[in-house]
């Protein structure tokens, strides 16, 4: 029973992490030595280890679905600033993981920025509006498309080393838009004795947040069903490629990230709390190398020991 309360810990802390744009999931799995374990159960579906787990993300994730579009209301300038140190921090992972730096990857690096500058250009206009805290965009064939295609996208990207999928829906703008929709949809189930309202933000119509849950969910099952052998062959094949298109779409869509002109303001907490998301980013990415570093170590010192033959006797 206490390793499953453990287990159910653990669950909120990686489901905080894949909330927080910047910070992986993966890696805070890692640090809390429950990576390979996740990895393992997924694979033998081991539902004695998946439930507890879950549970924890699900509490993490109804709490953000809760917290994070009342934040974006009263705070847009603050928690852009946090987001954009996040995101800032984040590159040096694939970074890390690139061991090529040559003009292949120069190239993928361009060709992200500009994707990434027009990903940021060409949102829709009724998701335009939702990202400014107007409405949840109304149900429409191209609005369905465009959040299957940004569930798709999400989670690509969070399968990706070190990555996180949340900093994604940041780049895009649709980051507030998917978790307002989330919180209306589990308002709408939830007790209402369980249903904390958090500060001002108001609830978006259920059904055209049951639309977006709904395509977004659509979207991230075909990128587990489809798109997960196109990555691995990818990651295998053309690692420094992708990670170099990666760090240029992140930094393409990054002015994107800032409010809406008129809601945006600049001030000295705000460069502070800047200056807090990168740091948090980068103790996160040290974290995460400090400890593949030992673990290297120590299954080098195994195999050593377990290679060595002991001498002949005489």
């Amino acid at each position: 029973m206490i390793k499953q309360l453990v287990l159910v810990v653990k669950g909120v802390f990686v489901g905080i992490a894949n909330v927080i744009p910047g910070v992986s999931g993966g890696t805070v799995a890692l640090i809390l030595g429950i990576f390979e374990d996740i990895v393992v159960a997924l694979k033998k579906f081991n539902l004695r280890y998946l439930f507890p787990l879950g549970i924890g993300l699900g509490i993490a994730f109804v709490g953000a679905s809760k917290l994070i579009p009342a934040l974006m209301d009263r705070y847009p300038s603050e928690l852009a600033a946090v987001f954009i140190g996040l995101i800032l921090g984040s590159i040096r992972t694939p970074y890390r993981e690139m061991k090529r730096h040559g003009w292949e990857e120069c190239l993928c690096l361009v060709a992200g920025l500009v994707a990434g500058f027009l990903l940021v250009w060409f949102v829709p206009e009724e998701s335009k509006s939702a990202v400014a805290g107007l409405s949840m965009p109304a149900p429409s064939v191209p609005s369905f498309l465009w959040y299957a295609a940004c569930g798709l996208l999400a989670t690509s990207v969070m399968i990706l080393p070190g990555v996180s999928g949340s900093a994604t829906l940041v780049l895009i703008g649709e980051y507030k838009t998917v978790w307002t929709a989330v919180g209306t949809v589990v308002s709408k189930f939830m007790p209402s004795f369980l249903d904390v309202k958090l500060g001002d933000a108001k609830p978006a119509p259920f059904v055209d947040s049951l639309v977006v849950c709904t395509a977004f969910g659509i979207g991230a099952i075909l990128c587990f069903i489809f798109f997960i052998r196109l990555l691995d062959l990818l990651l295998k094949r053309y690692r420094s490629q992708t990670m170099a298109l990666l760090i240029g779409l992140m930094l393409g869509a990054l002015p994107g990230v800032w409010p809406p002109k008129g809601q945006g303001r600049v001030s000295v907490p705000v460069f502070l709390l800047l200056a807090g998301g990168l740091g948090l980013a980068l103790l996160s990415e040290f974290l995460s190398a400090k400890k593949e570093k030992v673990k290297a170590a120590l299954e080098a010192a195994q195999t050593g020991a377990g290679g060595s033959k002991p001498p002949d006797p005489k």
